[in-house]
């Protein structure tokens, strides 16, 4: 049970810091301007997704708490009323940072270049992050519930299959560059937040993968 547990979330750890490391690669392909709006998107990013690291993680505790408790609907209700959580204040945590991007993106670079790459991705990618928290409450109701199978697979397609291979083919097969990873990368917020409010909502996971038995009295 440990190894079917727990090797998906290896594999997850594993796939994403490779994958990160071909996601810099992609972005440093295209320059020092690239490499330095990417390294002050992602600081920018960091305080609009502030709002879910606190919320997602006690998810796991509680899911898996109630699933043993065999308080099932109780699961249920705490999984989708914590995606609708993190979906609006993940959004008012955008909408603050996008008010004051500007100020922010001066704050780290008084180069023009730098300036305009960076604006330009946090405009396209910035929208996408409520999706990418709700990727995340996935992950933890995954590992409540045991299941954590499919959310490593949402989470494998969500970096090598789209922001790696997608960002890889939008960039240079069609030639849109720079721009095409900024595309990539925020297709894969959403469409790994759209699949992941489908596995929470419609999934098996809400069952006990250890089922309870009955104490046994002896005489």
């Amino acid at each position: 049970m440990l190894i079917k547990i727990g090797t998906p979330v290896l594999a997850m750890h594993v796939f994403n810091s490779l994958g990160f490391m071909f996601q810099n690669r992609l972005v440093n392909s295209f320059g020092v301007v690239a490499a330095a709006a990417f390294a002050i998107g992602f600081l920018i990013m960091d305080l609009a997704d502030a709002t879910m690291w606190g919320i997602t993680q006690p998810v796991a505790i509680m899911i898996g708490q109630n699933l043993g408790a065999g308080n099932l609907e109780r699961s249920k209700k705490i999984a989708w009323r914590t995606v609708l959580f993190v979906l609006v204040t993940t959004y008012v945590g955008v909408v603050l940072v996008y008010s004051i991007r500007e100020w922010v993106i001066w704050a780290f670079t008084d180069n023009l270049e730098i300036y305009a790459e960076a604006l330009r991705f946090i405009n396209i990618f910035m929208w996408s992050l409520p999706f990418f928290a709700v990727f995340f409450v996935a992950m933890s109701v995954g590992r409540g519930s045991g299941r954590t199978l499919v959310p490593t697979i949402i989470g494998f397609i969500r970096i090598w299959g789209l922001r790696i291979a997608l960002g890889s083919i939008l960039a240079y097969i069609l030639n849109m560059e720079i721009i095409g990873v900024w595309v990539a990368m925020t297709i894969s917020n959403f469409i790994g937040g759209i699949v992941s409010i489908l596995w929470i909502k419609y999934g098996n996971w809400n069952s006990p993968i250890i089922k309870r038995t009955l104490p046994t009295h002896s005489r």
